[in-house]
C-alpha cells in the first residue's frame, strides 16, 4: 500500500527510493467522523520513503490529492502543522502527521547509520491511540 500510494500520489517508484521503512511497530489506528454522518475507520502505519535525490530534482508528478506541497525540513514541518494546523485537512491528519514527525525526530539522525539500526528505533517507539 505504501508503494501505491508513492506511484499514484508522487509518481515515482523504486528507483527513487534510497530506503523505505514501516515506522510503527503495528497499525496506527485512524477514525473520522465526518458532518455528514460517515464514520471513517482504518488501521493505517506510518511510512518513511528516503529519497534517492533531493525532492525538487526528482521527476515528481503530484495528483491533486497532494498538489499544495513544500519542501521543509522535520523541525519546519513540526512548526508548521503546530503554527498551522487547518493547512492538514482535519485533526486526524493533525495527529498522523504529528506522530510520524515525532517518531521521525526521536529516530534522527539517519547519516551513517544502517537501515536495521533505524527500523529498531521506529519499532522502539510507543504509539498511542491518542
Amino acid at each position: 500500500m505504501a508503494w501505491r500510494g508513492l506511484r499514484e500520489e508522487m509518481g515515482l517508484g523504486v528507483h527513487d527510493v534510497a530506503l523505505s521503512l514501516n515506522m510503527t511497530p503495528g497499525p496506527v489506528k485512524y477514525f473520522r467522523k465526518y458532518e455528514d454522518g460517515r464514520v471513517d475507520k482504518q488501521l493505517t502505519w506510518l511510512w518513511l520513503f528516503v529519497l534517492s535525490a533531493p525532492g525538487p530534482s526528482l521527476q515528481i508528478r503530484f495528483d491533486e490529492e497532494v498538489a499544495a506541497h513544500a519542501w521543509v525540513n522535520v523541525s519546519g514541518a513540526r512548526d508548521w502543522v503546530s503554527q498551522a494546523p487547518t493547512d492538514f485537512c482535519h485533526e486526524t491528519i493533525v495527529r498522523l502527521v504529528t506522530k510520524g514527525l515525532d517518531i521521525l525526530r526521536a529516530c534522527m539522525p539517519f547519516s551513517g547509520r544502517t537501515a536495521a539500526k533505524i527500523d529498531a528505533c521506529f519499532t522502539s517507539q510507543e504509539i498511542s491511540d491518542s
